[in-house]
């Protein structure tokens, strides 16, 4: 037989068998990779090159790094355990010794430090008085553990098991990590849904186990949402148990969520009610009020004076409504209970709204979810508008959204809710917003005073105020502007409007200058004395995030500067007018300037709250005009 030569048929031939040639060195890779079985380290194990290792390679700037993380799910025992491993490079890394963890975990935890000492390895093993469980709130607990002898060239290590789901686990953390692996086996009648976050990939992963080396040490970048949206972690949800004599399902759906913040004795029991307490309360917000938006704005008023935030955020409540009265004192849930409960009494349609803050990370409304929540607030809706209110705030006006819920989605809690599941997305109405007038004159010395006013409104304005706290007295607080610019002597001050909600804040006070030139025959003056945005937030070249706004900006600041005939202007700044190509950003700077008087006024707005990674060089760079114009004088000299 003569075999003929059939080009088609040749070319199929070779074709066919190229297909199963990369197929077959798929199956080897995967093969292979299977044969990459997580790395298993054991505890006190630790090896003299561990110890002797003074700087991480991949990293040498690093002040520690996790030389070996995991993470392991019994399916059988339903127990989940963790170890870690640290090296300690630099004395700015030995806070690693202080770790927490999510439960009460005191005799479930065990941890280790080990130092080199006349060429052996000394362990310095964790004591029992250095492990402390705190009550979050009522049964939920965390642990926390200081780590003993911990210095540079130290290794630590922990090892922590407990039963159940965990909440989260995180392959990246704030230091490099060399290695870290979690082994999560499921078992078939247990259903947990796991989400994955984070910007980086796996160096290798299945359906049970995922593997990550060399990642980075993780950088929150400016005006970022939570680092929990960035960070290479999981999230972990139990949806169901099935066995074939006990069936019950946790999360699979919105309205089995809703279900159980209803059924929980520190959710649903404290609005029963039943609660005679808020009797009194009920009673002169109806006396008091002629229709229910009174109603609403009065309640809303009377809470926010009479109890005081502990600085605690919760979605849950700590203690009766009985107790929060009698403390005059609660978490954020336990003042909003109670605000609810009055609500309700005083016939107010009112729902519990449930949200994830923007610090704690974004909630899908297509994945239902009972434990993402950390944050609570009243959705109470009066002649068909509904108003979100948070009255644990003390500085938060009536009908504004709190700074830490904007862009985030909320769900309301009720049976018979008024809005679809998590469909809830509260935005921003008003602004960060600052106007600052300066007013200042020269007399034919050179010397210089003046009066500045500063106008803080919305969103600024509540900033400021909790600022505010954290001075003793305002004589520390002007100590402090006056180190902010040592050319500034502060003669009196005064700020108004600090607990009046309903007015803008107002800062006015009167300076002297100090002479910076010899003789004062060549004065420099920058009138921008104390900007809001110092520094350009956005130093580093490239982003890996996209940038988040909570609430749109507004600077403004004007300043006049009456002239001596004396004198005349040598160096000005120039006006420029600059945006970004949507004009979402935009920088106007104007001045003119005649022999007695020189005049600038600046404006920087930002309208639009999110922007990508290609818009990153556009934003870095309108940010810094704006700081070179802040920086730049004006200088004259005497006749």
């Amino acid at each position: 037989m003569i075999l003929q030569y059939k080009p088609k048929q040749s070319l199929s031939m070779f074709k066919n068998i190229w297909r199963i040639s990369i197929l077959l060195a798929v199956i080897f890779n995967v093969y292979n990779a299977k044969a990459e079985e997580i790395k298993k380290e054991r505890y006190g194990k630790v090896s003299m090159e561990e110890m002797t290792m003074t700087q991480y390679e991949k990293d040498t700037s690093a002040d520690a790094v996790v030389l070996y993380s995991l993470g392991e799910f019994d399916p059988t025992h339903f127990k989940f355990s963790q170890f870690i491993r640290v090296k300690i490079l630099r004395t700015t890394g030995t806070n690693q010794a202080n770790m927490a963890f999510f439960g009460k975990l005191k005799n479930l935890i065990r941890g280790c430090t080990y130092n080199i000492e006349n060429g052996n390895i000394v362990k310095s093993p964790l004591k029992s008085e250095s492990v402390f469980e705190e009550r979050l709130v009522n049964d939920v607990y965390q642990t926390r553990i200081a780590l003993p002898n911990v210095k540079v060239g130290s290794v630590i290590e922990v090892e922590v098991t407990q039963d159940g789901v965990p909440l989260s686990f995180e392959f990246q953390k704030d230091i490099p990590v060399a290695y870290a692996a979690l082994d999560f086996t499921q078992n078939d009648n247990i259903s947990i849904k796991i989400q994955q976050f984070g910007l980086l990939g796996f160096s290798f992963h299945d359906q049970s186990s995922w593997i990550a080396k060399d990642l980075p040490a993780f950088k929150k970048e400016p005006f970022m949402l939570s680092t929990n949206d960035y960070k290479l972690r999981f999230e972990f949800e139990l949806l169901s148990v099935t066995f074939p004599w006990f069936t019950k399902s946790f999360c699979t759906n919105w309205d089995m969520a809703t279900s159980m913040y209803l059924d929980n004795p520190d959710f649903g029991s404290l609005l029963n009610n039943a609660n005679l307490c808020v009797n009194d309360f009920a009673d002169s917000i109806k006396a008091s009020s002629t229709n229910d938006k009174e109603k609403l704005q009065f309640a809303y008023n009377l809470i926010q004076k009479k109890i005081k935030w502990n600085n605690q955020d919760a979605c849950f409540g700590s203690q009766t409504l009985k107790k929060t009265m009698d403390t005059k004192s609660g978490n954020s849930a336990d003042i909003n209970f109670l605000f609810i409960e009055m609500l309700r009494k005083a016939g107010i349609t009112v729902n519990p709204i449930l949200f994830s803050t923007r610090d704690n990370g974004r909630i899908s409304p297509f994945s239902p979810t009972i434990r993402k929540f950390n944050y609570m607030i009243a959705g109470a809706t009066v002649e068909g508008k509904t108003y979100y209110l948070d009255a644990s705030q003390e500085y938060l006006p009536f009908g504004m959204i709190p700074e830490k819920l904007l862009g985030c989605n909320g769900h309301e809690v009720s049976n018979k809710a008024l809005t679809p599941p998590c469909s809830i997305t509260l935005k921003p109405t008003l602004k960060d917003k600052v106007t600052t007038s300066t007013n200042l004159q020269m007399d034919s010395t050179g010397s210089i005073i003046g009066k500045i006013s500063i106008i803080r409104e919305d969103y600024n304005a509540i900033d400021f105020k909790n600022m505010l706290k954290e001075y003793t007295d305002q004589d520390a607080y002007i100590e402090k502007l006056e180190a902010q610019n040592t050319s500034v002597h502060i003669n009196s001050f005064n700020c108004s409007n600090v607990n009046n909600l309903d007015e803008p804040l107002k800062e006015e006070m009167k300076i002297t200058l100090n002479n910076n030139s010899a003789n004062n025959e060549v004065v420099v003056i920058n009138p921008n004395f104390f900007p809001d945005i110092k520094d350009n937030p956005f130093v580093s070249e490239k982003r890996n995030a996209p940038i988040s706004f909570s609430e749109p900006l507004e600077y403004i600041s004007i300043a006049n500067i009456l002239l001596p005939q004396n004198f005349h202007i040598i160096e000005i700044p120039k006006s420029i007018t600059i945006s970004s190509p949507d004009k979402n950003i935009t920088l106007v700077y104007n001045v003119y300037a005649n022999e007695t008087v020189v005049s600038i006024r600046m404006k920087f707005t930002v309208d639009k709250l999110n922007f990508d990674l290609s818009e990153y060089g556009v934003v870095r760079q309108l940010f810094e005009m704006l700081i070179q114009k802040q920086s730049e004088s004006i200088v004259l000299k005497k006749i």
